[in-house]
């Protein structure tokens, strides 16, 4: 299991935890509130796929802003960046996120991929090339370049998203 705590000086944790949970974050999270020590408790499986993550991610983002917060995450290593430095559910988050994503549209390149906007079904091709969000902004994909059967298509938006189709 992974850990955070979240200390706070003032506030209730309990009311602001059962209002961000979800039913889909209560089967992922078991949040414990010390009162006497003034420190919620979060522990999550190190099994989860990254929307999963991402969702607890929030959540701990949230809930720290609601009490005033300040997390502590070292309990809660995901995985490293490419330089070697650690990355957990809160500290290097963005980095790692974006680490992740980058490496996933790059091995996207050359296969079968559906670009969505808005959960709207854009186009489907084979991914040419793409361009991303500048390096310390939040990662998404703002164009890409697809080889489709009318020819060379490219796509523009704010927050594009890919999904790859598994062809054999």
């Amino acid at each position: 299991m992974l850990k955070t705590r979240i200390t706070y000086q003032t506030g209730n944790p309990a009311e602001y935890i059962q209002a961000l949970t979800t039913s889909a974050l209560d089967k992922l999270v078991t949040t414990e509130v010390r009162e006497e020590t003034k420190e919620v408790s979060v522990s999550f499986s190190e099994k989860l796929s990254y929307a999963q993550y991402a969702l607890i991610h929030r959540f701990l983002i949230i809930l720290a802003e609601k009490i005033n917060g300040r997390i502590f995450d070292k309990g809660s290593m995901l995985g490293y960046l490419q330089d070697g430095t650690p990355a957990y559910i809160v500290t290097n988050w963005d980095e790692w996120s974006r680490f992740l994503h980058e490496k996933k549209l790059h091995s996207s390149q050359g296969e079968y991929v559906h670009v969505y906007a808005n959960s709207e079904l854009l186009e489907s091709g084979i991914l040419l090339e793409y361009e991303m969000s500048k390096e310390g902004e939040a990662f998404a994909i703002t164009s890409c370049t697809l080889l489709t059967s009318e020819g060379e298509t490219t796509l523009h938006g704010e927050a594009l998203v890919l999904e790859a189709e598994q062809r054999f």
